[in-house]
């Protein structure tokens, strides 16, 4: 279809479309030396009122792709594909994950989720463009996963968390806070609503190792603000450093941080200074 036969902001994110769609392979190929095995995720994001130009992009570092029987589950618009039984023990904990995350933003919906899991050790770049309403997103996303892992599971979960709320907040006032900051606090809040709990991580690596002086300026900002994160969670932690259900407080916390902003709602500073 022809970018002028469309209306205004669909032609203005199908020009957008175009003068992106070469950037983002590049930016993955240059970013796989730097991402742990379990992967590393990115989304761009342009909106026209409630239309969103957006783009999930995963990197999982390896040498060769997957060699299995790929088998697929499916439900509530969510479908995963994985080698033997990874897509139905995967399912269950996507299936739980959008509920928990749209709670917390209620500016976006997720219609269609296709998950594509892969064994450690295989290499992946996956990125898909795609134009539709903030309240019918269609996404694709690509996650490691090893049989039975509870970690990977958890990663992925908090993966998704954390680039959603990346859409969701470009409907949000400009915030003091860094969005990076947000969205490393809900993978915590969805992980805990999603698993029972949470401790502030899914491999430690994340938010207790070193950040490389090979990171750009965006790279080093989302780590230095995972660990920012981290310790903002670890607060509400027992001494085995995990936060269990139930917690009220940390809820209020997740609710306060990450909730839909409401005109009678003090901040989370404000609260929990």
């Amino acid at each position: 279809m022809r970018i002028d036969r469309l209306p205004l902001r669909f032609a203005l994110l199908a020009a957008l479309t175009l003068a992106l769609a070469g950037c983002g392979i590049r930016q993955l190929a240059r970013a796989e030396a730097l991402v742990p095995d379990h992967g590393g995720h990115a989304v761009r994001v342009q909106t026209i009122g409630n239309v969103a130009l957006y783009d999930f992009m995963s990197v999982l570092p390896g040498g060769e792709g997957d060699r299995c029987l790929v088998a697929e589950a499916s439900s509530n618009g969510i479908t995963v594909r994985g080698c033997g039984n990874d897509a139905r023990e995967m399912l269950p904990w996507l299936d739980a994950s959008l509920p928990a995350i749209e709670a917390y933003l209620p500016e976006i919906h997720v219609s269609r989720l296709r998950v594509s899991l892969h064994r450690p050790g295989s290499r992946v770049l996956t990125r898909g463009w795609r134009t539709s309403a903030l309240v019918n997103m269609m996404i694709e996303m690509s996650f490691r996963y090893a049989p039975g892992s509870d970690r990977h599971a958890r990663y992925a979960v908090r993966a998704m968390a954390h680039e959603l709320t990346h859409v969701a907040y470009k409907r949000r006032p400009a915030q003091d806070e860094s969005e990076e900051y947000f969205g490393a606090i809900a993978e915590s809040c969805v992980e805990y609503a999603v698993f029972g709990s949470t401790s502030g991580y899914a491999f430690e690596a994340d938010v207790k190792g070193t950040i490389s002086d090979g990171f750009d300026d965006a790279q080093r900002e989302s780590a230095t603000e995972a660990k920012r994160a981290y310790r903002s969670v670890i607060e509400f932690a027992g001494d085995d450093g995990t936060v269990r259900q139930p917690n009220g407080y940390f809820e209020a916390f997740c609710t306060a941080t990450i909730g839909a902003p409401r005109p009678d709602r003090r901040t989370a500073s404000q609260q929990f200074q």
